[in-house]
């Protein structure tokens, strides 16, 4: 669920991004949809990264939202492969936009013969190119995770209570089940 809503984020956040560097303009999409513009249309330019790679012009535009994309997307992911599962989470939640994008734009696709292959290429494409991202989420979430380790208390080695009455408890209980007294911080030896 956290790489679900982390990709879901990082596409909200990506597809803004893109929409104010490249300053793309509002496409006509139909009255009822028409302020979710920035998310459908910058999800559907991000979704065509793998030709605008290629591009010298657009390189470092797509290249920079994608390393931007990887840093919001880095503390919703552990290191490994749960940083891996949290861009491909990224790219399809942004082909579902794409996708949404291009039936509010052309009704006809959805009956178009080439509509298995183009979603194909659709989806592989742009959960492949979702992958530039682990530059920056698997370093940072790495960083994230050690800043965390640090911070947590060491285990202790041993835990052992011992009552008045001489009963020994491999915790810290509030009463000696033995005897009935209330066992505190000051009456119970801790070794």
């Amino acid at each position: 669920m956290r790489n679900l809503l982390g990709g879901l984020l990082g596409t909200l956040i990506g597809s803004w991004l893109l929409v104010f560097i490249l300053n793309l303009s509002q496409p006509t999409y139909p009255q009822e949809v028409a302020a979710l513009w920035v998310l459908l249309a910058g999800s559907y330019s991000l979704s065509q990264s793998y030709a605008a790679l290629f591009n010298p012009l657009m390189v470092v535009a797509y290249v920079v939202v994608w390393l931007v994309i990887g840093l919001v997307l880095a503390p919703f992911s552990k290191s490994g492969w749960n940083a891996v599962r949290t861009t491909v989470w990224t790219g399809v939640w942004i082909s579902i936009w794409a996708l949404t994008s291009i039936l509010l734009l052309n009704p006809t696709f959805w009956n178009d013969p080439s509509r298995n292959w183009d979603l194909l290429i659709l989806f592989t494409s742009t959960i492949i190119t979702a992958n530039i991202a682990l530059v920056t989420t698997y370093p940072v979430a790495r960083i994230i995770k050690s800043a965390r380790r640090e911070r947590e208390l060491p285990v202790p080695e041993k835990i052992e209570t011992i009552c008045e009455c001489g009963a020994v408890f491999k915790s810290k209980p509030l009463v000696c089940s033995e005897c009935g007294r209330m066992i505190s911080e000051e009456i119970a030896v801790n070794d």
